[in-house]
């Protein structure tokens, strides 16, 4: 079975997950962190989700409810995640997800289930995803594991530096040159390894050379230091 990779665009979009343990947790993380609302309904509701829903940042993008599931959940939603242990309440909500269109995945069986959720991490704006088509995820996870120590938090700030090139930089600029060049030289130049050695001033003024533009890159450097990267398996 093959599948098709993509990032979808999930921002203020109301999501279902039916269970609440770890495997639930983790996809009610990785929907609010990507600017969803997450619908949670279970029986019983752990500790570690009660407190992702009592966070001040997140309490309006989670609703938990405990209860037993009811097919009138899945209304509106525009993605499912069956995480619950009860293997007839899996089938059902796979069953009202297809019967809704809407897109299902399911934690313990990937027959009938529309996508699988990528093993991730993120650094910032960039988000690093590895999937085996659902017949390795330990390989999956192995994998994940080691490109975490390839991709440090400093391609984060590239990414942030290049959002704001490519925000008031032009497509086609003066001269001929335009935002695709303006990249190429910040990369080429140095860029990725200069905030990788920490060389913040030194980007600033290869960014400021190359584009005109200033960039506080220290800045930048700061908030991405200051944030944990949670890996989603």
């Amino acid at each position: 079975m093959g599948y098709l990779p993509v990032f979808l665009n999930v921002e203020a979009r109301d999501c279902l997950v039916v269970g609440a343990g770890p495997v639930a947790c983790r996809r009610v993380r990785a929907l609010v962190e990507a600017g969803a609302r997450a619908a949670v309904v279970a029986l019983d509701i752990s500790p570690e989700l009660s407190a992702m829903a009592d966070r001040t940042a997140w309490a309006d993008r989670i609703s938990i409810a405990k209860r037993p599931y009811r097919t009138e959940d899945m209304e509106g939603r525009a993605l499912a995640f069956a995480c619950a242990d009860d293997p007839e309440v899996q089938r059902a909500v796979v069953a009202d997800a297809h019967a809704a269109r809407v897109p299902v995945a399911r934690a313990d069986d990937r027959e009938g289930a529309d996508f699988i959720a990528a093993a991730h991490f993120r650094r910032g704006p960039v988000c690093v995803a590895v999937g085996t088509s659902g017949a390795g995820p330990a390989l999956a996870a192995r994998l994940l594991a080691r490109l975490e120590g390839i991709v440090g938090s400093h391609y984060g700030v590239a990414a942030r530096v290049c959002e704001q090139v490519r925000s008031q930089v032009p497509p086609v600029a003066e001269g001929g040159r335009g935002r695709s060049e303006a990249m190429a030289r910040l990369l080429d130049g140095g860029l990725v390894e200069m905030l990788e050695a920490g060389r913040a001033e030194e980007a600033a003024r290869l960014v400021s050379e190359v584009t005109g533009l200033t960039v506080d890159v220290a800045a930048l450097m700061a908030a991405a230091t200051s944030r944990i990267s949670e890996r989603e398996v």
